[in-house]
């Protein structure tokens, strides 16, 4: 996959309570009266929060979102019968993570110390909307192995799926805003 729109990342383990800048970015959130620096601080672990990576610290899209995004696409096409296949069809090949190749800071700090690799909008939190600060890797690939079940889905329903998945789908977060649009070389192995 090589990016057409930019990357935003944005892990799901920071939603769990018992996660450690959870709870760090909850201390700072439950102040009656926020400094710059606490904001600052909470940007900043929201960014760290958010990041996918791998023992090495390297950044990566698990296998999940590659899986959820592919969902998505084959609904699309082919509604929920087709979103089943791609469901049941495909498996990764064996990581569950795939590493972003990307030109930057490989470094958390650093990355987030370079305006062009944060993203920082408006989202909405209950009833109102609070500013929030996620990774964006402006240009990027992923390869991804995965195994293709051809009992369960086609080679051309997958490659197909493919296809609009990078066209109107994308991956990772920020979707429904344009983010995460790609191109895919397909091969066949």
């Amino acid at each position: 996959m090589t990016g057409k729109t930019g990357l935003v990342l944005d892990n799901i383990d920071t939603a769990d309570p018992e996660n450690a800048i959870a709870q760090e970015i909850a201390k700072i959130l439950a102040k009656s009266d926020l400094t710059e620096e606490d904001r600052q601080r909470k940007d900043w672990l929201a960014f760290h929060g958010a990041l996918y990576t791998d023992r090495d610290h390297h950044l990566v899209l698990p296998y999940r979102c590659v899986k959820r995004a592919l969902r998505n696409g084959a609904y699309l096409i082919g509604s929920s019968t087709l979103s089943g296949k791609m469901d049941k069809g495909v498996e990764s090949s064996g990581s569950t993570d795939f590493r972003i190749v990307y030109e930057g800071p490989q470094d958390a700090r650093e990355l987030y110390d370079h305006q062009q690799f944060r993203l920082r909008n408006m989202v909405r939190k209950g009833k109102g909307m609070v500013p929030y600060v996620r990774p964006l890797i402006p240009e990027w690939k992923v390869i991804a192995d995965v195994m293709v079940f051809n009992d369960v889905i086609s080679w051309d329903q997958f490659t197909r799926t493919v296809d609009i998945t990078g066209q109107a789908v994308g991956v990772g977060n920020a979707r429904k805003i344009g983010y995460g649009r790609f191109t895919a070389e397909v091969k066949r192995l």
